[in-house]
């Protein structure tokens, strides 16, 4: 799946995890990629392995959460490349915050990273595609947890949420100018950032709740991207694409329905 010639991809969070697996699909399909991070030695790590795999890449250390650092960056792109054509917004943060015990700091900061940092990387990118009438693609990075959350997690499950009707908002009002506007909602994916602290026994009750009976690889976060962002998805806008195996469904595979219904049910 290859992207037009000169095509400019914007990826925040780009420096490790799925962001990094991303900027890689884009590069593969040929586009130019901008990789925004705020950790600057994490952030030259990843373009000199990009580099050496043949990708055409830069990075640009830039905080999503300041908008005069997020105008100034992206104003720098345009004037290096002359086009932005599709922005990524995945830069994110995750700490464990259960809702008594989430500090209104906390909040506060995971609210400016996760979600004002998607609107103000939106804005500034649109701003020059509009200039340009270029039909730009915006992915939004949500999560399974935007459509069911879960305890200990309050902001960031808040945010993932959030992101959804962001996305959806902004759709309806940039579809008439053949602006794509769609969001990815990874399940369980296999990263440092997702699988921290599990132990062999946690890893395998999740893994056995995922009808696929394995973690999602970053991999195929970034094949998804790279398909809400080529032709092959050219009618499809304001969509959620939930990429977790089915767990979120909550169905569950052949084997496991075929134990269940041979052991006796009681109280029926």
């Amino acid at each position: 799946m290859m992207l037009k010639d000169g095509t400019v991809a914007v990826v925040t969070g780009g420096a490790m995890g799925l962001g990094l697996s991303i900027a890689r699909e884009f590069g593969q399909a040929g586009a130019n990629v901008v990789l925004l991070d705020i950790n600057e030695e994490a952030l030259s790590s990843s373009v000199t392995q990009l580099t050496k795999e043949g990708n055409s890449i830069i990075g640009l250390v830039c905080d999503v959460s300041n908008n005069m650092d997020v105008q100034k960056t992206f104003d720098d792109i345009n004037h290096r490349f002359g086009r932005i054509d599709i922005l990524v917004n995945n830069a994110a943060i995750a700490p464990e915050t259960p809702f008594m015990q989430c500090s209104e700091e906390t909040w506060d900061k995971i609210m400016k990273v996760n979600l004002k940092g998607y609107f103000l990387c939106a804005q500034a990118a649109v701003k020059h595609m509009l200039a340009k009438n270029i039909p730009g693609r915006i992915v939004n990075l949500s999560s399974i947890l935007g459509l069911r959350p879960k305890a200990l997690l309050i902001a960031y499950t808040t945010t993932k949420g959030a992101i959804i009707s962001l996305t959806h908002s902004m759709a309806s009002e940039l579809g008439e100018h053949g602006i794509r506007v769609n969001a990815i909602a990874p399940g369980m994916i296999d990263t440092p950032m997702t699988t921290k602290g599990f132990t062999p026994m946690v890893k395998k009750m999740i893994t056995n709740s995922i009808p696929l009976k394995r973690l999602g690889s970053p991999r195929e976060i970034g094949k998804a991207a790279l398909f809400l962002c080529s032709e092959y998805s050219s009618f499809i806008n304001g969509h959620v694409l939930v990429v977790d195996g089915g767990q979120h469904t909550g169905i569950v595979s052949q084997k496991r329905s075929i134990e269940s219904s041979e052991k006796p049910m009681h109280g029926l």
